[in-house]
């Protein structure tokens, strides 16, 4: 019978025990780990991108990236005209505030087609409006009696040939909407209160 000693000798020079097969395994498992590490060395040195995958991964994401854009482009549009039109109804909410029986007074002062915006407040609304793409007209009736508001918007009406730029209008009597080339559409004599309505 071997003592403990005899044992721990005879394993380290990598043999066994008929009570304990360990040391062999150790010694494959250190043959395995020394094969990988020589492996994985070889491997790190021998690969890498190529010029060609490098060029079709950057390809690829320029196609993604200008799809995703594409899409996002009527989505931004859709978001500039929604503050385009509330804008509008506000500067439309100034106007009302200026009524006396009536009269808006001191609103033909900022008509857009005699002059220019002077009410701070309008025209803080108006540079709101031209930076989201649209641009604040306000006509005022020479009495004082009628006025409307309208901006373009950036979204389009129709495709290709028969597109054409869409408004938005809203008057002093409340009436809004949207019209496809609203200047053709309206038809204002100063003169004439009337006139001074959307379509």
């Amino acid at each position: 019978m071997k003592t403990g000693t005899e044992k721990t000798e005879y394993n380290r020079r990598g043999g066994f025990t008929p009570h304990s097969t360990t040391p062999v395994f150790r010694n494959e498992l250190r043959w395995v780990f020394r094969l990988n590490r020589r492996s994985a060395r070889h491997t790190r040195l021998s690969e890498g991108f190529t010029l060609i995958e490098m060029l079709v991964v950057v390809a690829v994401i320029g196609i993604l990236s200008s799809v995703l854009l594409t899409s996002l482009g009527p989505a931004r549009d859709k978001a500039k005209d929604s503050r385009i039109l509330t804008e509008v109804n506000q500067a439309r909410a100034l106007g009302e505030v200026t009524s006396n029986g009536g009269v808006y007074v001191g609103l033909g002062a900022n008509d857009t087609e005699r002059g220019a915006i002077v009410d701070e407040r309008l025209l803080t609304l108006a540079e709101d409006i031209a930076n989201q793409g649209g641009l604040l007209n306000l006509r005022v009736s020479q009495d004082e009696r009628a006025f409307l508001v309208y901006s373009p918007l950036n979204l389009k009406v129709g495709q290709g040939a028969t597109e054409q730029i869409n408004y938005y209008c809203v008057d002093s009597v409340g009436k809004a909407g949207f019209y496809a080339d609203l200047p053709s559409l309206l038809t204002i004599i100063p003169t004439d209160a009337a006139s001074h309505r959307c379509p």
